[in-house]
């Protein structure tokens, strides 16, 4: 039993400071009207936790603060009646702007806490424990449904009636979550039925591929004993063939000789004319640079001269300033004067200003470049008729060279190098190894589709046990806390992750541990009581804590011969106080025999399948699904699991291995079949070779006709060339009289540039004189 021991008030409504000590044997206040009492009981309320400013007499947060303060705090100090009892300090503090702070034994804290805190001595800010003004008169006014409601809470039943709401809630999401291990596994169970017939597909199609195989190997068969039959008779065609082909292979490198080098004689002339191109034009551009750089230097002159020319006029101005001074009465005849002959200087110089460039010679440079743009044109279509020329030369040669080469009735059949048999059995050696490669293959496939299945089926077991395993899908506050412990030391887990036993006492053991089995383990106290304000402040549900420096630690029941269910599983050390507290009390027994020949009510007795006997004489027994049972099944069915993905994984590399092995030796089937059929092929063109005279003779007559028509060709090209070089000649010839016409036009421009040069600078100087003559007097005459 607590009391108030203590109660300090500051700035709260009409007390600006009030330290008041209570003794345990304080009945009332008592005192004139308005000396504060009812103040002191809404101090009280407010300490506790009130939130209703109507129950606090207030119509706004203001009301609570002391005028002319701007916070209001209230601390109350709860002792046990008891010497070795708790002590509480509850402070709340609250602002003008509504901001409020808890502090619970100096440490900050949440309303939460503090009403949890109070919960616990039977406290809250309800108003069960305090009546005010007026309440007795509301409660007897108060209708049966209204008073039953009061009851209750007082009572604690609505307490638990909220807790049955929240395990409602649990229950809803437990069914929400079977309704959905159901649908995963109805689609599992689809999933199988479209592997079973994809099965029997795969099954019809391996014997109709053994079926196809062995009717390729019979056709193949058929096929090489014909080939060899025919084989005697092509080995002799083959000599003649190949004798053919090193004498062809003479002729075409004499002809290949001849074309490198008309094509190295071609490569030189084609440089030789694209030089002479790039001489003209580096000419031409020469000569634009010293024409440009003949007018910098006349125009570098000009302003050499125009500077020295003012330089002389600014002494001038100096003395004229000098004399001016003693004149001061002619100062304003002078400046009209002067005015008069500034504005005909200005009109003699812009007459004066001309263009930079002389319109001559912008039409003869273009021109120059219109001709210039024709002769190339000229010779890039001279460079094309001599490329033709050369190319129908070059074609004319090789036909030539091709007629002569041609002389019917002495092909002979090439004998030859390679025996085809030999290479048709390296052929069969290589079939055969591919053959057992492809066996192989098949028994992996086989093998891999075997492990899928496995895995499939383990995968789908796994996952059922999980769920059932899995603690925190029922309880989300255990999830929480699994992550909690990531980061917060002092926190080890539920009592069900942290044993192991044998499965055999899988029944017995979660019987006997119950919903003990979901209690988490903390080092002490203080980090239980913070895991639980970490939970409520992220509205997670609730758990319930084994701190191990507080929980009792019984030891083991030994009973006629039995001992507890302790002596069945295993445990970490630092655990040992929780698995005590858990399961020390619990008598294990074999069967229900034993545990009435022990005595029910003696104990608590749990059976190996699983009943259990309480002290109490009550009896639970039945079958359900086994988390933890499930949870070892789970554990064991991840490591074959492991197991067959490392198996799987080595027939894959297997299977890479052979598959690569099997396309060297398809690759080198085929190079032999190439070889095989290239034989064949020399043997047939030696026939065709032998059969083709007449051909050949055709060939011959129409070899003789074009080469007439290339001479042609050739003959018109050549004039088509000769007029190409005239047409070149005379352009040039034009070029050049334009740049002689240039040259003259630029020296001419010159001469007149540097006359109108000379004359703009010397009205340019006479302005500038006159204007500061002008300038001068004016300032003088300010003066």
């Amino acid at each position: 039993m607590v009391y108030i021991s203590h109660l300090k008030l500051r700035n709260f409504k009409s007390f600006k400071a009030a330290n008041i000590q209570l003794p345990s044997t304080f009945i009332c206040f008592a005192g004139p009207n308005g000396s504060g009492k009812s103040n002191l009981c809404d101090a009280i309320r407010f300490g506790m936790g009130e939130t209703s400013l109507k129950s606090l007499r207030a119509k706004k947060v203001k009301d609570l603060i002391h005028s002319g303060a701007k916070s209001a705090e209230v601390t109350i100090v709860f002792e046990s009646e008891k010497a070795d009892g708790p002590k509480y300090e509850i402070r709340r503090a609250i602002r003008e702007d509504g901001k409020i702070s808890y502090r619970l034994n100096g440490q900050k804290a949440t309303r939460g806490g503090i009403l949890e805190t109070l919960k616990r001595h039977y406290l809250d800010q309800s108003g069960r424990n305090t009546i005010a003004q007026g309440e007795v008169a509301r409660i007897i006014n108060m209708n049966g449904k209204e008073r039953r409601t009061i009851i209750d809470s007082v009572a604690g039943i609505s307490d638990f009636e909220e807790k049955k709401k929240e395990a409602m809630k649990e229950l809803d999401l437990v069914d929400d979550r079977i309704k959905e291990a159901q649908l995963i596994l109805g689609e599992r169970k689809a999933y199988l039925e479209d592997l079973g017939r994809e099965r029997e597909i795969a099954v019809k199609f391996r014997g109709a591929k053994e079926s196809l195989t062995n009717s390729k190997g019979t056709l193949l068969q058929t096929e090489i004993a014909r080939l060899e039959a025919e084989l005697e008779a092509e080995l002799q065609k083959e000599q003649k063939i190949m004798a053919e082909k090193d004498h062809a292979n003479k002729e075409l490198d004499e002809v290949n000789e001849e074309i490198r080098n008309v094509e190295i004689e071609r490569s030189k002339t084609s440089e030789e004319l694209r030089s002479k191109q790039k001489t003209n034009t580096l000419i031409r551009r020469i000569e634009e640079l010293k024409a440009a750089i003949g007018s910098g230097k006349q125009l570098i002159e000009d302003k050499s001269g125009f500077v020295e020319r003012i330089s002389v006029e600014e002494l001038n101005l100096e003395k004229e300033i000098k004399e001016e001074k003693n004149a001061i009465s002619e100062i304003a005849a002078e400046i009209e004067r002067l005015a008069i002959e500034l504005k005909a200087a200005e009109e003699k110089l812009s007459s004066e200003i001309g263009t930079v460039e002389d319109e001559n010679l912008r039409k003869i440079k273009e021109k120059i470049e219109q001709k210039d743009t024709e002769v190339r044109s000229v010779k890039e279509n001279l460079i094309s008729v001599s490329s033709e020329i050369e190319s129908k030369k070059e074609l004319e040669k090789a036909k030539r060279e091709e007629q002569e080469s041609i002389a019917p009735g002495e092909f002979k059949a090439e004998e030859s190098k390679e025996d085809n048999t030999e290479l048709q059995e390296q052929v069969n050696s290589i079939a055969r190894e591919i053959e057992r490669s492809f066996a192989k293959t098949k028994e992996i496939n086989a093998q891999m589709n075997d492990l899928d299945r496995q895995m499939l089926e383990l995968k789908e077991k796994a996952s059922i046990f999980k769920i059932r395993s899995t603690p925190h899908l029922a309880n989300p506050a255990i999830s929480f806390i699994n992550q909690l412990k990531e980061k917060e030391p002092g926190i080890h887990g539920t009592i069900a992750d942290l044993i192991s036993f044998d499965a055999k006492h899988s029944s017995a053991v979660e019987a006997a541990g119950g919903a003990r089995l979901l209690y988490i383990v903390v080092d002490n106290v203080d980090i239980a009581t913070a895991a639980i304000q970490k939970l409520k402040a992220a509205r997670a549900g609730r758990a319930t804590f084994i701190p191990m420096d507080k929980v009792r630690a019984p030891a083991g029941l030994k009973m006629d011969g039995f001992s507890s269910v302790l002596d069945v599983i295993e445990f970490p050390e630092h655990i040992r106080r929780a698995a005590h507290y858990v399961f020390a009390d619990t008598l294990l027994v074999d069967e229900v025999a034993d545990a009435k020949a022990v005595g029910i009510g003696k104990a608590r007795i749990v059976t190996v399948g699983g009943e259990i006997f309480e002290r109490s004489g009550i009896v639970s027994g039945g079958r359900s699904q086994s988390g933890i049972l499930s949870g070892n099944q789970a554990r064991k069915i991840e490591n074959e699991l492991a197991g067959i993905r490392s198996t799987k994984e080595s027939l894959l590399a297997e299977l890479y291995s052979i598959r690569e092995e099997e396309s060297k030796l398809r690759s080198e089937k085929s190079q032999i079949e190439i070889r095989i059929k290239t034989n064949e092929m020399r043997v047939q063109l030696s026939e065709e070779k032998e059969k083709d005279n007449e051909s050949v003779i055709k060939r011959k007559k129409l070899l003789v006709q074009e080469i007439a028509n290339l001479k042609i060709a050739i003959e018109e090209k050549i004039s088509e060339r000769a007029k190409l070089e005239k047409l070149v000649s005379e352009r040039q010839r034009e070029l050049e009289k334009l740049k002689n016409e240039l040259v003259v036009a630029e020296e001419e421009f010159s001469k007149q540039y540097e006359e109108s040069s000379d004359k703009r600078a010397n009205l340019s100087g006479a302005v500038s004189s006159l204007r500061a003559t002008i300038e001068g007097k004016r300032k003088e005459s300010e003066l």
